[in-house]
C-alpha cells in the first residue's frame, strides 16, 4: 500500500516494519512511550514552520564548518585564533591540550561544538511548549553526546 500525504511519518514506519520484519508485531507497538522521538520530529517540523529563525541558524552553520580549514591551518602554522564556538567552560571533554594543539582535532572540536549549536538553534526556532521542547534538548543532547 502505498503512503498518502495523510500519513503520519510513524504510519509509514509500522507498516515498514510489519513487511520486512512480520514478527515485530509480537512487541508493543508504540515504542517511544516517552515521545521522545515525536518531540524531536515536532522540534523539526516547528523550526521549518519559522523558515527565517531556522535559515539564520543554518546559514551560522555553515559559516562556521566553512571557516574550519582556514582556521585549522592558522593554528598549525603557530597562530592564535578565536574560537568560532566556544568551548563551555564546564566541559571537562575538551581540557586535553591536543583539542587546541593538533589541528585536525581542533577543526574535529570546532565542528562539533557548531554542531551542538545548531541544534540548540534550530529547537529555540521551532518555539514548542515546554515540556516538548525539554525532551527535543535531551534527545538532541544524547545523540550529540553519543558523537562525542
Amino acid at each position: 500500500m502505498a503512503a498518502t500525504p495523510s500519513d503520519s511519518p510513524w504510519d509509514i514506519a509500522d507498516r515498514a516494519a510489519g513487511v520486512l520484519a512480520p514478527e515485530s508485531s509480537v512487541f508493543e507497538s508504540d515504542h517511544d512511550v516517552a515521545d521522545f522521538g515525536r518531540s524531536l520530529l515536532r522540534a523539526a517540523s516547528g523550526a521549518t514552520a519559522n523558515p527565517a529563525d531556522a535559515v539564520v541558524a543554518s546559514t551560522r552553520f555553515a559559516a562556521d564548518l566553512a571557516r574550519l580549514p582556514l582556521l585549522a591551518l592558522a593554528r598549525f602554522l603557530g597562530a592564535e585564533v578565536p574560537d568560532p564556538v566556544p568551548v563551555d567552560a564546564n566541559d571537562k571533554r575538551f581540557t586535553d591540550p591536543s583539542w587546541t594543539g593538533n589541528p585536525a582535532f581542533y577543526a574535529l572540536r570546532q565542528a562539533y561544538l557548531a554542531t551542538g549549536r545548531l541544534s540548540e538553534e534550530l529547537i529555540d526556532a521551532a518555539r514548542l511548549d515546554p515540556q516538548t521542547e525539554g525532551k527535543a534538548r535531551l534527545v538532541a543532547q544524547l545523540v550529540l553526546d553519543a558523537m562525542a
